[in-house]
């Protein structure tokens, strides 16, 4: 079970993906399909990019125009997984890697660090409305350098669009009640950089925001 043959292939016809308004059926036949469940649904999320900056028709603008598609899991003796944490997990996994390329694919003229924080906390609204309880946290411009976080202050202060740090804290369900451990998790949020005292031509520019930890945000 190859993921990049998976991904490759899907590219290969990707006018079954962008074809009919019905949108199509994936059907993935493999003997041990709960075990490479993850590794597939990430393969076919990869090949269905979601960011586009077209114009939109008004049926895709309202969300009917919508192309579909739905993937089904089978072992080689027909049998349809319907584990469903199994489902979750690979559809989590597929939202996950969508979600990363729709914003590695935006361009810094729509991804700043606000619509950056405007992602984070669409994400914590939404688990938020499902129980969890998670917050958000902002430390924007010059309360930055206030704080003590000259770093981040000092790189983007010079922009358009003032740099922010963005705390996310989530709390376990009774986490509060028991003695539990704490883990930080913390990254860079790019929205762009032009390499320092290295200001590149247009023929270097194009890979810019690819590749690169964007400053600005910090996650």
């Amino acid at each position: 079970m190859s993921p990049h043959t998976i991904t490759d292939s899907l590219n290969a016809g990707g006018a079954l993906l962008k074809g009919g308004k019905e949108g199509c059926q994936i059907i993935v036949i493999e003997q041990d399909i709960e075990k490479s469940m993850g590794a597939v649904a990430v393969a076919i999320a990869r090949a269905m990019p979601v960011y586009i900056s077209k114009s939109l028709s008004k049926k895709e603008e309202d969300g009917t125009g919508e192309h579909l598609v739905n993937v089904s899991y089978y072992t080689e003796e027909g049998k349809v997984v319907q584990d469903e944490d199994l489902n979750s997990a690979a559809k989590a996994g597929a939202d996950g890697v969508r979600l990363a390329g729709r914003l590695g694919d935006m361009p810094p003229a729509e991804l700043n660090p606000e619509t950056y924080s405007k992602e984070c906390m669409d994400i914590v609204e939404g688990l938020q409305a499902k129980g969890h309880q998670v917050e958000m946290e902002e430390i924007v411009g010059e309360e930055l350098r206030e704080k003590g976080y000259g770093g981040i202050y000092g790189v983007g202060m010079a922009a358009a669009v003032p740099p922010r740090m963005v705390i996310l804290t989530y709390t376990p369900e009774g986490g509060s009640d028991v003695d539990m451990e704490s883990i930080a998790l913390c990254g860079k949020g790019v929205v762009y950089d032009t390499g320092g005292l290295s200001l590149k031509g247009k023929a270097g520019m194009c890979g810019m925001k690819h590749g690169r930890l964007h400053r600005g945000v910090i996650l």
